[in-house]
């Protein structure tokens, strides 16, 4: 997480939640070809547009991401929305470079694509010229330029309703790596909250999602911080009940 807003007096952090999207082999063999497709687009454009506009593109790429992304579609022949980001993944893939200790075998960073929420044809969040489209009424996920349609669980399809409803400024995208897999992203920007250092404070934090069942851990901060607790509650039925109760003898302590 980023921190954001400084010179506001206020001060914001990015906060995402990630879902994995499961596909089978030839899904994601589909997904691999897009993103060849996509990637070898958008260097083609970017090799167009240093020529055309020498340093300027150069030196401030954001300011072309219009005419990157036309170019990039035209040279691809692909719907133009999405190269909405083509500008953002230029640059995270300079930073992967810089970062990665590999001269062979680099993996270049996920291409982030727009994602629109739709029920019954009524389109419930995000722009209208998204590229891949959750369907709620057919509980599924899909990306028309690469031919894949998948069936997503009604857990995962609750859990981002849930934080459509309850933030109008998020933002919902569809992270398609270099292995045709997919990850669906939240992202938002929310206000940090901070301790002074010096009154006590608990933090208890439970890990739901967690393949070993629930998994709880609380710290404790008096001037040092301290692991009060450490628990592991393996399912099924009885892990909510017995978790709650031991959360309770925790605030009693």
């Amino acid at each position: 997480m980023g921190r954001k807003g400084e010179g506001s007096g206020e001060r914001h952090v990015d906060a995402y939640r990630v879902w994995e999207v499961k596909t089978n082999r030839e899904k994601r063999q589909r997904l691999q070809r897009l993103y060849v497709r996509l990637s070898s687009a958008v260097k083609q454009a970017c090799k167009a547009l240093r020529k055309k506009h020498g340093d300027a593109f150069r030196r401030e790429p954001e300011k072309f991401s219009e005419e990157l992304a036309g170019e990039a579609s035209k040279t691809a022949g692909l719907p133009k929305g999405l190269f909405y980001y083509a500008v953002e993944w230029r640059s995270m893939v300079a930073e992967a470079r810089r970062k990665s200790k590999r001269r062979n075998g680099f993996t270049p960073p996920p291409v982030p694509l727009l994602v629109k929420v739709v029920n019954s044809g009524e389109r419930l969040h995000g722009k209208g010229n998204a590229v891949a489209v959750l369907n709620v009424d057919g509980k599924e996920l899909r990306v028309p330029s690469a031919g894949v349609a998948v069936r997503l669980k009604p857990s995962l399809i609750r859990a981002v309703l849930e934080d459509v409803e309850r933030f109008p400024d998020l933002k919902l995208t569809l992270q398609l790596t270099a292995r045709g897999r997919l990850r669906l992203v939240t992202h938002r920007e929310v206000k940090t909250t901070w301790w002074d250092g010096d009154g006590k404070l608990a933090v208890i934090a439970v890990d739901v999602n967690s393949s070993h069942g629930l998994y709880l851990i609380a710290f404790a901060f008096d001037g040092e911080a301290k692991l009060v607790v450490q628990r592991v509650f393996k399912p099924p039925n009885t892990t909510m009940l017995t978790a709650r109760g031991h959360y309770a003898q925790l605030l009693q302590g």
